[in-house]
Formats: structure tokens, C-alpha cells, sequence
């Protein structure tokens, strides 16, 4: 990464931000993160990307928790929740048909839309929604290039569902405006809840935002890395 380039191109991104919403509590996080800057930690770097593309206070609240926390047991890998909002499950949810229900009602608005994922392929998540109930749900941002086993490891730790294809068409169907731009939001379960296709290949369910309100929900292999363009969908906990 081209450091230098790239803090310029944040820096005048900045000035841009109204100046209503810089408060002390981002003002403290901004020069913490120019602090680290000037030391070249690119970890730090990429948090202040992160932060200049927070919308609410309280994202930018979450991430500036994560980051001034004590740096050494921070995970690297990771940044700390940008995107946190409560979901409601519909009272007409079924889990049994969700996947058929949700193709049939929205896949007209993607551009890419793969005919595996069904609800026969993704019939085993290890958890399942229920019809009223409620989650508290968080998204990750990826900071390095991690494996599968590091994601799930890292979801743990935060106490996630994993709610597998049906949990992101929820999230895609209801709340549809926090999913962010120009990423892969890709929602993770164990390797053995995953749909195994006719070559023995565990396939994760994500799906994308692009820039130009391009669409796609697909799979990717389980076995492959993941970087910063990927987000972590997290179902935390029942509220």
C-alpha cells in the first residue's frame, strides 16, 4: 500500500466531512490516527480509511473504542465493529422456504445471482432464525489477509450465530442500506454447515455492493483467503 498517496487522498476526504461532525470524540480519534501515521503503522492507517467512511456517530464511536483500547492485544487482523443495528426477524419468516422466497422476490435486483444457493444446498445452518426474534447485529471490516478457520475463530469470540445464507438475505431484504459500498458482507458457518458442491468444495454465501449500485450474491470457496474487501456479517446475540 501506498501510504503516503493514500493518507493525502484521506486527508482532503476529511475536509470534506461538514464540520458539524467533528466533534472532540473524532478529533482525539484523528490525531491518534495521524500519530500512527507519521510512525508508519499501516494498521492505524487503515482504520482512519475505515473511520472517514463511517456515517453515524456511533459507528465512528465503535471503531475508535477498538483502536485506543491497548494496542498490543488488539487482533490485527480485524478492526472493530462500523455497522451495529437491531433486526427483526418478519413474522412470516420460514425457515424451510427463506432462500426460494427470496430469489423469487429479489433476484431481479442483482446483476449476478447464483442459482446454488437454495434453501435444499443451505438447509443446515447452525443456527436458525425464528419468526419475531431479534439479533443484534454487527459487521466487521477485515484488516489483513485471514483464512476462513481465523474468521470463525474471530466471530467466537464476539459470541456469533451463524446463520449462513438465509441470515444475509435477511439482511439484504430488510436492511438492505447497512451493508457496505464497494464490499464483499460475507456471512461464515463451519465448514461441515456449508453447501459442499460435486468437486468436495465447502461454498460461503456473500454479497456485494458495488460502487455503481451493482449487485451480487454469490459463493466463494471456503478454503480461500480473505482480505480487506471482505466485511464479516456477525448475528451477535439475542436482544
Amino acid at each position: 500500500m501506498n501510504i503516503l498517496k493514500n493518507f493525502s487522498n484521506l486527508s482532503n476526504h476529511k475536509r470534506q466531512i461538514e464540520s458539524s461532525r467533528l466533534v472532540e470524540l473524532q478529533q482525539t480519534f484523528l490525531e491518534k490516527s495521524i500519530e500512527a501515521y507519521e510512525t508508519n503503522n499501516e494498521l492505524y492507517f487503515l482504520n482512519l480509511e475505515a473511520f472517514l467512511k463511517c456515517n453515524t456517530n456511533q459507528q465512528i464511536i465503535n471503531t475508535k473504542n477498538y483502536f485506543l483500547q491497548d494496542y498490543p492485544n488488539i487482533d490485527r487482523r480485524f478492526s472493530g465493529a462500523v455497522w451495529e443495528f437491531e433486526v427483526i426477524v418478519p413474522l412470516k419468516y420460514n425457515h424451510e422456504n427463506q432462500l426460494r422466497m427470496f430469489k423469487k422476490n429479489f433476484k431481479q435486483t442483482f446483476n449476478v445471482y447464483d442459482a446454488l444457493i437454495t434453501d435444499k444446498n443451505f438447509c443446515n445452518p447452525s443456527n436458525q432464525l425464528d419468526a419475531g426474534s431479534k439479533f443484534l447485529v454487527k459487521i466487521f471490516p477485515i484488516f489483513l489477509t485471514v483464512t476462513s478457520c481465523e474468521c470463525i475463530s474471530f466471530l467466537k469470540k464476539q459470541n456469533a450465530l451463524f446463520m449462513g445464507a438465509q441470515g444475509i438475505s435477511l439482511i439484504y431484504s430488510n436492511y438492505k442500506n447497512q451493508i457496505p459500498k464497494g464490499k464483499f458482507l460475507v456471512s461464515f458457518d463451519f465448514k461441515d454447515n456449508l453447501y459442499k458442491n460435486k468437486n468436495g468444495i465447502n461454498k460461503v454465501p456473500l454479497i456485494y455492493n458495488g460502487l455503481s449500485n451493482c449487485w451480487s450474491y454469490s459463493l466463494n470457496n471456503f478454503d480461500s483467503s480473505w482480505n480487506h474487501n471482505y466485511y464479516l456479517l456477525c448475528f451477535c446475540k439475542t436482544i
